[in-house]
């Protein structure tokens, strides 16, 4: 049994994989940029290193 098919489609899956995951600039919702900048400015007390 050829297993050229099978080697055709898993290079299809691969080549369609990159060409969605590779097009243009990422775009954030604004809420979670929001929600992004109040943790970064406003640290839980576990990742605060005390000397």
């Amino acid at each position: 049994m050829s297993r050229l098919p099978v080697i055709l489609f898993i290079t299809l899956v691969g080549l369609v994989a990159v060409v969605t995951g590779c097009g243009g600039s990422p775009r954030y919702d604004a809420r979670l940029v929001a929600a992004d900048s109040l943790v970064s400015s406003l640290p839980d007390d576990n990742y605060v290193i005390h000397p």
